[in-house]
């Protein structure tokens, strides 16, 4: 969906007739609109905050006669609470509702909610009307509505939390695993514990060892080339599937920014891989090709 046009509430009243209209226009589909605006479970998510007032219960039997009723706290402890009978029920399109507060005795309105599609989303138009010689009421309506609308708009215009498995088993993070493994068996199968391949191997090794030599005024020896080299590629591992497991918990337009750090994660790794097929063994080339693969999903993502 694109950008809709205005998802700020506005609230106006017409204080000859005693209607409030008030409308939003939100960036989701009119039946996920209705939904929010008709599901108990998803009621005292939404409406109230913290500093006004919370509700604590809202119940809807959702046919034309059907009863509804809502109960919650103000932000000073005092409980309040509105009932109300639907007039007419429309999905998603319309909904007619009795308004009856407890907070105003005497007072029973009309509440009118049309959810219309729009480009991006939808406009939600609201018509609150029979305050009468409520005039309290029906100022304290007007302020209400704009502020209630704001809490639907955040609610519904909040980016959805990612479920189990794209937060856990995305690319990135299957990446960074894959790493972690490649550094433990790398760190602790070659460079901590260093397996015998044969007589010859072990000659090579007790040389690697014994031999000394002047490296640019350092006395060197090949064994601590390969230990040092080796505990650098342990520290490249732990380092990239730290930055796997970061691009693992952005969304796409943060990945975007920062798509010069996913494409060079992934070609180096690449370029590891090759090298695995050029220099090493089955274990290090299956290893690198998956962490290569995997970190090229999301950089391919990115261009479409």
């Amino acid at each position: 969906m694109t950008a809709v046009i205005n998802p700020t509430p506005r609230s106006v009243a017409d204080v000859t007739a005693g209607v409030i209209h008030a409308s939003v226009e939100i960036a989701v589909a009119p039946e996920r609109v209705f939904r929010a605006l008709t599901d108990g479970g998803e009621v005292v998510r939404w409406w109230g905050s913290a500093d006004t007032y919370r509700l604590q219960e809202f119940t809807a039997d959702l046919r034309v006669g059907g009863q509804w009723r809502s109960r919650g706290v103000a932000a000073d402890g005092k409980p309040f609470q509105a009932t109300g009978e639907f007039l007419e029920v429309d999905p998603p399109r319309l909904l007619v509702q009795t308004w009856i507060p407890d907070w105003a005795p005497g007072l029973k309105t009309t509440l009118t909610y049309r959810l219309d599609a729009i480009p991006g989303g939808t406009r939600l138009t609201l018509r609150h009307e029979g305050f009468g010689a409520h005039r309290e009421a029906f100022e304290g309506h007007t302020r209400g509505w704009e502020r209630v609308l704001g809490f639907l708009n955040g609610y519904l215009a909040a980016p959805a939390r990612p479920g189990f498995v794209a937060r856990w088993f995305n690319p990135f993070r299957l990446a960074a695993y894959v790493l972690i493994l490649f550094c433990l068996g790398h760190s602790l199968g070659a460079l901590v514990n260093t397996p015998s391949f044969g007589a010859q191997s072990d000659a090579v090794w007790a040389a690697m060892r014994a031999t000394h030599f002047r490296c640019q005024t350092s006395d060197c020896t090949w064994f601590g080339f390969y230990e040092g080299f080796g505990w650098m590629v342990s520290i490249f591992f732990l380092l990239s599937a730290a930055i796997a497991w970061f691009l693992g918990g952005l969304d796409r337009p943060a990945l975007r920014r920062l798509a010069p750090v996913v494409w060079a994660l992934c070609l180096a790794h690449v370029t590891g891989a090759v090298l695995a097929f050029q220099w090493f063994f089955p274990a290090a080339q299956v290893f690198g090709t998956a962490a290569a693969l995997l970190l090229a999903v999301p950089c391919f993502r990115l261009r479409a």
